[in-house]
């Protein structure tokens, strides 16, 4: 207890072995489906989904770039909030890649049986209050129809205190989530909010988003990264990467995509 800087590298140690992060990139290189692989976001309203999306849509674009004959496909079911449209349909442009409206079992099962099995079709969502329980149930079965091909993530922001985060890691559980993606880390100082519901609710962490420029603002998770963040805690990154040399974040900037920087969500 005489060293403070150590006390507060060893709990911030203890918090990291708590936390797991997953890189659904990489995951999606080594499964091959019958068809395309579909990545749907789910959360609350206003935590960024679609901002997310048109990031996630230009980082595996980058990715198709680097080798691969993957083919990236935009997919929003939110077709009722205004400007919802102009909005995923303006990034569509941007990201020259297509975007096909959802509404109905019939057309998700239409983008889903079709294309190749290195493609990767992104889905926006409705946001809801995890408590409005009507259309989160007919959002759901209209997911379920993509069954083994599909996987959820959970989006939530970092501004969201803990008590509301548990809740919405629990009423969203019936979309069987994989991991979730934190966005409006530069909106608050503190993580400790993140940290305790993602162990509490034993889920994985698989990007950070820090701003609404698209596509800069977005990284891989990093248990070192998201430690750095803890507030009021002064800590030896090199100590922390040795602890954790694993899970070193890899950041989505690259000047194969500085045509549509300074795009953001307005």
């Amino acid at each position: 207890l005489e060293n403070e800087l150590e006390i507060h590298q060893f709990i911030a140690k203890i918090i990291g072995s708590h936390l797991s992060i997953r890189d659904p990139i990489e995951e999606f290189e080594r499964v091959a489906n019958s068809g395309p692989s579909v990545l749907v976001l789910v959360g609350p309203t206003g935590v960024g989904k679609t901002t997310t999306i048109a990031k996630l849509a230009a980082m595996y674009g980058i990715c198709s770039d680097e080798g691969s004959t993957r083919g990236v496909h935009l997919a929003t079911m939110d077709n009722y909030r205004i400007g919802a449209w102009d909005q995923i349909e303006k990034y569509g442009e941007i990201l020259r890649m297509p975007v096909t409206p959802i509404e109905s079992v019939q057309d998700f099962k239409k983008i889903t049986d079709t294309g190749d099995n290195r493609d990767i079709i992104l889905v926006d969502t409705i946001g809801r209050s995890p408590v409005d329980f009507g259309p989160l149930a007919e959002m759901r079965s209209i997911l379920e129809t993509a069954g083994k091909k599909s996987e959820t993530q959970l989006v939530v922001s970092a501004t969201t205190k803990y008590q509301d985060l548990d809740a919405i890691f629990r009423e969203f559980e019936p979309f069987k989530y994989d991991s979730i993606i934190v966005t409006k880390l530069d909106e608050t100082a503190t993580i400790g909010n993140i940290a305790s519901a993602l162990r509490s609710r034993q889920k994985r962490l698989s990007y950070i988003c820090t701003g609404q420029n698209v596509p800069q603002d977005i990284e891989r998770a990093s248990i070192i990264n998201l430690l750095l963040k803890l507030d009021g805690f002064r800590l030896n990154r090199k100590e922390l990467e040795l602890e954790f040399k694993n899970f070193e974040s890899t950041t989505i900037l690259s000047e194969k995509v500085s045509d549509i920087t300074g795009v953001n969500s307005g």
